[in-house]
């Protein structure tokens, strides 16, 4: 689980931090020119901290973010909305650009508890913080979250890391989906894991938006297929070529396919759009051992996929991508 503070610095002027000494709980607030210590004695574990957020944020007005980052509070008045998205903008900080995901004083408390627990999870961009805005017309608070890059490189093992993150949240949230799978709603950290920017719908664990031109449905594995269509996206972008014209090709060095223009089978040969996957099924098409079979068949009628379901190579066993763990209980 990813919590939101545990430093034991001073925090900045109207800032407060938690952390934990020899077993008990504290709080250190920085206003009015003053830096008061205090015990929290009604918190005894880590996830009792969420109330004492609520009220320093909600009621006093101040801001919490984790240890050695500075923000700048004036460049969100600045900020221009990321994407055109009304709720998503860009803070400076001294580790460079973060996102800032607004929220309104309805969904206080219930967003930052439910993104503090969604913070398990690779896939979704992590939290740093939780800030007042004082200088908003329309929101009062803002997520901090980590900084994230555009794609410049992508592949297949990128692709199944980030799906299989994606399924571990489905799952152990009773299929709740994200809502926005799309190309312009996923980033990348600085290693180059792919990340969901937006918290979206998981924020408030009930689905409010879905965007209608990835989804035809509210089922996970819908969800599954947009993120794979929106990370296929990406890729014919950065090989400069339409979705149509992307392609797989099979190398003796990998158990996944090379993704490029010129060289193996089209993507859309084997994925089709109307058609949904779930994990298992993805993770079998995009091996090696499949595209094989799929290249030796000389047919490629549209129902190919379907026919050779049940001819994968023994030695592969995609079941134990049911057993991935990605989120923490």
């Amino acid at each position: 689980m990813a919590y939101v503070c545990f430093n034991n610095s001073i925090p900045a002027e109207n800032y407060f931090a938690i952390y934990k000494s020899n077993d008990q709980f504290r709080i250190r607030i920085n206003t009015e020119g003053s830096v008061k210590n205090l015990p929290l004695n009604n918190v005894t574990h880590s996830r009792d901290i969420i109330g004492v957020i609520k009220y320093h944020t909600q009621y006093m007005g101040l801001s919490t973010v984790s240890e050695s980052i500075s923000l700048d509070m004036n460049s969100i008045g600045r900020s221009v909305h990321f994407k055109g998205n009304p709720t998503m903008c860009v803070i400076n900080s001294s580790i460079g650009p973060l996102f800032v995901k607004k929220l309104n004083n309805a969904s206080c408390h219930t967003c930052l508890t439910n993104y503090i627990v969604a913070g398990g999870y690779n896939v979704l961009a992590d939290m740093f913080g939780y800030i007042t805005l004082k200088n908003d017309e329309h929101f009062k608070y803002g997520l901090i979250l980590e900084q994230c890059y555009p794609v410049k490189q992508i592949d297949v093992p990128k692709i199944l890391a980030a799906l299989r993150s994606l399924n571990s949240y489905h799952v152990k949230n009773n299929g709740l989906i994200h809502g926005d799978c799309n190309p312009t709603n996923i980033l990348c950290d600085k290693y180059g894991n792919l990340k969901l920017v937006d918290p979206v719908n998981l924020i408030e664990q009930s689905v409010r938006y879905r965007n209608v031109d990835y989804y035809d449905d509210l089922m996970p594995e819908t969800e599954l297929q947009a993120f794979l269509f929106s990370c296929m996206e990406i890729a014919a972008s950065i090989h400069e070529c339409e979705l149509d014209e992307l392609r797989l090709e099979m190398t003796e060095f990998s158990d996944y396919p090379i993704i490029n223009k010129t060289n193996g089978i089209r993507f859309t040969s084997i994925f089709r759009a109307e058609d949904d996957y779930n994990l298992i099924e993805i993770a079998k098409k995009m091996n090696c051992n499949h595209l094989k079979l799929y290249e030796e068949d000389k047919t490629y009628d549209d129902d190919y996929t379907d026919q050779i379901g049940d001819e994968i190579d023994d030695n592969y066993d995609p079941s134990e991508l049911n057993n991935y763990d990605d989120g923490d209980d």
